[in-house]
């Protein structure tokens, strides 16, 4: 039986530090009203950090050990799997099944399914009713790269890597005893600006 792999536990902001202060009591707090709500803040994209060919590619990795794992359960539609992209700045999100993941979906994707004119030999879902597991891109087929050899490796080679294949992400694993870790991400778009030219 084939495992998916599993994210890296992500530290939770109720999470204590080791050897954290203890929370100062001095602070008042305060009850909420009745009635009153709040909304989570606009995340806007990280600044982009100018690499150089020769510069080690875990610099262009988003490392899950490192940064949140955004991600969107398949049974979503692709309006909030939209909204979640602007919301956290970027513009692909690993898909979940039952917990585990399932595959990518990226705002080309979505893009492409708004877009996309009916075909009569299928049976016809609204496009404001299509779900998340219907369009994102299969776990078998997204190109993969070992964390390993990517820590060998420089930003050059994975310039290479996204010639050689046309694809917008790179998934990179990690093998541990027992699991296979789902260690980052390389996302082509991102790295193309962090080197100033197209690839």
């Amino acid at each position: 039986m084939s495992h998916l792999p599993i994210l890296p536990r992500i530290r939770r902001p109720g999470d204590m530090l080791p050897h954290a202060p203890a929370p100062a009591s001095e602070l008042p707090a305060h009850r909420l009203s009745r009635g009153s709500s709040a909304v989570l803040p606009w995340r806007s994209p990280m600044d982009v950090i100018h690499l150089k060919p020769g510069d080690p590619a875990v610099r262009a990795t988003t490392d899950f050990a490192r940064q949140a794992a955004f991600t969107v359960t398949e049974d979503r539609l692709l309006e909030d799997a939209l909204d979640s992209m602007f919301r956290f700045g970027v513009r692909a999100l690993l898909t979940l099944r039952d917990g585990e993941v399932s595959g990518l979906i990226t705002a080309d994707d979505i893009q492409n399914a708004s877009s996309r004119p009916p075909n009569s030999s299928e049976e016809q879902v609204p496009r404001p009713e299509i779900r998340v597991g219907s369009v994102r891109r299969a776990w078998s087929a997204l190109p993969t790269i070992d964390w390993t050899s990517l820590q060998a490796a420089c930003v050059g080679d994975l310039l290479k890597t996204f010639e050689g294949i046309k694809c917008s992400h790179l998934i990179v694993l990690e093998s541990r005893p027992g699991c296979v870790l789902l260690r980052g991400i390389v996302s082509r778009s991102r790295l193309q600006r962090q080197v100033e030219r197209p690839i």
